[in-house]
């Protein structure tokens, strides 16, 4: 767990700028679990209001520290992305990581062949972190300029382990200092609506890595794509 270096909010009862006058009074009062007033401002019986109040200040406590928590918190969001009439291509060559076992799939040859840039091909079975990342300063060795990585490692059937094949990569690219972003692709991991169905719910633990990465190296980071 790393220190927060963001300054804290002023805590304020107040309900930030531009509240009502009255509903700061009335919260502030309710808070402090102020039972006179809030009895004269509403005209009720002390004895009805103060059988509540305890209850009521728990909760706009509770309330506003989770308002406050969240305003911390990285949220994700889905939101529909409109493409142009026509989509532009990938530029550049990309480094597309394959399992062994899927590099003659037609889905997997029809992904990489949409991609639409010069695409050299990677197939990965089970090697190792520094396996890979001797094979990866071979491939730079030999004056390859990358522009991305994509990686189909999520595809691999490792369902005890879905996400180690992809953190393997992660590591031996950084190992060998590629410096080409890593974009991942999941098939059926993730829904945006709930009449979506997860055809490799598992697959989704890529997703989990990700953010992760996107948070610890941004800079070597690309993006997730579910197909």
């Amino acid at each position: 767990r790393r220190p927060r270096h963001w300054p804290d909010a002023q805590r304020s009862t107040a309900g930030g700028t531009g509240a009502d006058p009255l509903d700061t009074a009335f919260w502030t009062a309710v808070e402090g679990e102020d039972l006179t007033t809030l009895a004269a401002d509403l005209a009720v019986d002390t004895e009805a209001l103060g059988a509540v109040l305890p209850a009521l200040s728990t909760w706009r406590r509770r309330q506003r520290d989770q308002a406050m928590v969240d305003g911390v918190r990285h949220h994700e969001m889905w939101k529909p992305l409109s493409l142009p009439s026509s989509a532009p291509t990938a530029a550049g060559t990309w480094l597309a990581v394959v399992p062994e076992a899927l590099a003659d799939d037609p889905w997997v040859v029809a992904v990489l062949t949409a991609v639409g840039a010069d695409v050299v091909p990677l197939t990965v079975g089970t090697a190792d972190r520094d396996t890979l990342a001797g094979r990866l300063r071979g491939l730079l060795s030999e004056g390859t300029a990358l522009t991305g990585v994509l990686s189909l490692l999520a595809l691999t059937d490792a369902a005890q382990a879905p996400a180690v094949p992809t953190a393997v990569l992660l590591q031996a690219l950084l190992d060998a200092e590629v410096t080409a972003p890593l974009w991942c692709v999941t098939r059926g991991a993730v829904a945006v609506a709930g009449t979506e169905r997860l055809t490799a719910p598992a697959q989704a633990a890529v997703w989990g890595l990700g953010l992760v990465a996107a948070l610890e190296i941004p800079a070597r980071w690309g993006g997730l794509i579910d197909l």
